[in-house]
């Protein structure tokens, strides 16, 4: 519980002076290693004057461990936000929000934005949306895991975060309708995901809607993913540079995606987005022929989507109870139609045809075969190093030269 001043900086570390005198450290000061510093601090203090703070400072405070689990494993706490600081923006109900851990306002945007626009060590700039049906721990240690590799290989990943907290709930209402409807059957069958997706339909569809809707107010004029999307846009302009975006979406974040391309592509013509790799979208095939397709080839140059087989979508479960993917309860039960095409599931994205002379391919996982994904399951593909790799190929038009491992994916 010590404290001290920090009163310089380098490459290593803060100098710092301490109040021990001057037969300590070297005369009073010590390097405090960045390693260190991010293993053991506690909390800081910066003053400055006319500067108001309510986003650092929400009005309390609190030095217990316990919050962060600061004696976890790497992969098991959640991540401090100076651990992800400048990854990252926090979108909730289309705004940037403002508050709480992992805090966003549009000055902590801009500063981003224009050190990156002004940084000569990243040839490529990536948007990467997760799936909004992860929480938002979840998704600051997905940031916290991939950050390094993308940037050893001159990518500067940006990841959007909107809180939704639509999977805990629908595991509610799934885990609910079972006990209530589908204990009675003695064991896992079709009729049980039948009695599931009726029964979990009404506040399934209520709930997917809400998610949908925390996808697509992001990209409406002045919200928090359109000023975003400003912010970078222009900082690179000002530098006199021309970006080179790529944009990563897992299961919803394809949908939020869905709404940035277009929304990028009002609001800024003739900035172009080099690469889209979707994983397992559950965007409906409508939403993909309305916001992806008619921009391929001419804001979109190059689109990946990756899915699941047939076979493992039927093997795929949801909270152990519902026996196919995520996708298959989608569209059967959470949609506003019945069995509602998502380009996500093979069934319905092998009928999408590429246009004529545009970049567009889909790769469907084999599970353990496979070069370019060997994903099981509708979530494990951001868990998948052959899929993450093949993204840093797709990106950099070349072998990388740091490779995603499974111990860079263990969450």
């Amino acid at each position: 519980g010590h404290a001290f001043a920090v009163v310089g900086y380098n490459d290593k570390g803060f100098w710092v002076q301490n109040s021990w005198g001057d037969d300590w450290g070297k005369k009073g000061f010590a390097l405090w290693l960045y390693e260190d510093w991010m293993a053991n601090v506690t909390d800081a203090w910066v003053l400055t004057l006319a500067l108001s703070t309510p986003q650092v400072f929400p009005g309390t405070a609190s030095a217990n461990a316990n919050l962060t689990g600061e004696g976890a494993e790497l992969f098991e706490r959640r991540p401090r936000r100076a651990e992800i600081a400048g990854h990252f923006v926090h979108i909730d109900d289309g705004e940037l929000h403002d508050n709480g851990r992992y805090w966003s306002n549009i000055d902590d945007v801009r500063q981003t934005a224009n050190w990156v626009a002004r940084s000569s060590r990243y040839d490529h700039l990536l948007f990467y949306a997760h799936g909004g049906l992860n929480s938002i721990d979840d998704s600051a240690r997905r940031v916290r895991a991939m950050k390094e590799v993308f940037k050893d290989n001159g990518i500067y990943p940006y990841h959007f975060m909107y809180d939704t907290g639509v999977m805990e709930e629908l595991k509610d209402v799934i885990l609910g309708r079972y006990r209530s409807g589908g204990a009675k059957v003695s064991a896992f069958t079709d009729y049980t995901d039948k009695l599931l997706e009726s029964s979990t339909r009404m506040v399934g569809r209520a709930l997917w809607r809400e998610m949908k809707g925390g996808a697509e107010r992001p990209f409406r004029p002045n919200a928090g993913g359109m000023r975003t999307l400003d912010a970078f846009v222009s900082a690179m302009a000002r530098a006199g540079r021309k970006p080179r975006i790529h944009v990563v979406g897992h299961s919803t974040g394809g949908i939020l995606l869905a709404y940035l391309v277009e929304a990028l592509s009002r609001a800024h013509p003739g900035t172009r987005i080099e690469t889209c790799s979707l994983f397992a979208p559950a965007a409906t095939v409508d939403l993909f022929n309305s916001h992806f397709l008619p921009l391929l080839g001419q804001v979109v140059s190059q689109m990946r989507v990756f899915n699941l087989s047939e076979k493992l979508e039927l093997d795929d479960n949801v909270a152990l109870i519902y026996r196919k993917s995520l996708l298959y309860l989608v569209s059967r039960a959470f949609e506003e139609r019945r069995e509602a095409p998502l380009c996500g599931m093979r069934i319905y994205s092998k009928k999408i045809e590429p246009p004529a002379g545009k970049d567009l391919a889909f790769v469907y996982s084999k599970g353990g075969r496979g070069k370019q994904t060997r994903s099981t399951s509708h979530g494990g593909f951001d868990n998948d190093p052959y899929t993450l790799n093949s993204v840093l190929k797709t990106i950099l038009g070349r072998k990388p030269r740091r490779r995603f491992t499974e111990a860079d994916l263990d969450y």
